[in-house]
């Protein structure tokens, strides 16, 4: 039986009423798939309230209920920083079937982002050099928008350093056996510029493994790339 890891992206998950995934998972549910969706730490009431490195326990966790369920076969599908967390995943666990990533973001190996969030990044490892993990404010980046925010400065560090662990483009190459990977990309999607180049094209991936490209946007792209993804899996050798 097929389980489905439900990763919503950053700021979101299933108790904020716009997230982009939920559609997905809802019709995932209402037809009769095995689907654990769960709002996690990087969502709209805790983002940036625990390190990024944390959530790899999450993903475990995910797994494990799945698995308790039935799941013969997991499949982890993200939104936006989902993906990447996904890939994060991926470098040391081996206990899942396939990355479905949708829009896949939180982009800061991409010198725009970096230059974005370079002050705060600054900021973040000067305030933890002394010791100091105190909230203060930071920069962030959405796919529509710069904000600010609040957070401890190791937390924000923790995602937002270029040589950290939350670079996607450097994690793809530190997974270490081929995955089955989909990736979906909206053509009206202004974080996916870059996203084959630097993601899809450079991760181990199986000969099943499949890039497609969509009219979508960042949000629209997870509900209506829903008939391909289930195709996917449904056609994944065994």
């Amino acid at each position: 039986m097929d389980g489905f890891l439900i990763l919503h992206g950053k700021g979101s998950g299933p108790n904020k009423p716009s997230c982009s995934i939920t559609p997905l998972a809802e019709k995932m549910i209402s037809d009769g798939l095995l689907v654990d969706y769960q709002a996690y730490s990087w969502g709209i009431d805790s983002l940036y309230h625990n390190k990024f490195e944390d959530t790899e326990n999450e993903l475990r966790a995910g797994i494990q209920r799945l698995r308790a369920r039935g799941a013969t076969r997991v499949h982890l599908v993200g939104h936006s920083m989902g993906v990447s967390i996904s890939f994060y995943y991926a470098i040391r666990n081996n206990n899942f079937d396939s990355i479905v990533g949708l829009a896949g973001a939180h982009n800061i190996h991409h010198p725009r982002m970096q230059y974005v969030v370079k002050w705060s990044v600054a900021k973040a490892k000067k305030l933890t050099a002394e010791g100091n993990d105190d909230v203060t404010e930071f920069v962030d980046w959405s796919a529509i928008d710069i904000l600010a925010l609040k957070a401890h400065p190791s937390c924000y560090l923790s995602y937002f350093d270029p040589n950290g662990n939350a670079n996607i483009a450097t994690n793809v190459k530190r997974v270490t056996r081929p995955l089955n990977v989909l990736m979906v990309s909206g053509t009206n999607d202004t974080t996916q510029a870059v996203t084959k180049e630097f993601i899809y094209d450079i991760v181990p991936k199986t000969a099943y493994s499949s890039w497609i490209v969509t009219n979508d946007d960042h949000g629209s792209v997870c509900l209506n790339a829903y008939n391909d993804v289930i195709k996917w899996v449904e056609n994944m050798p065994q």
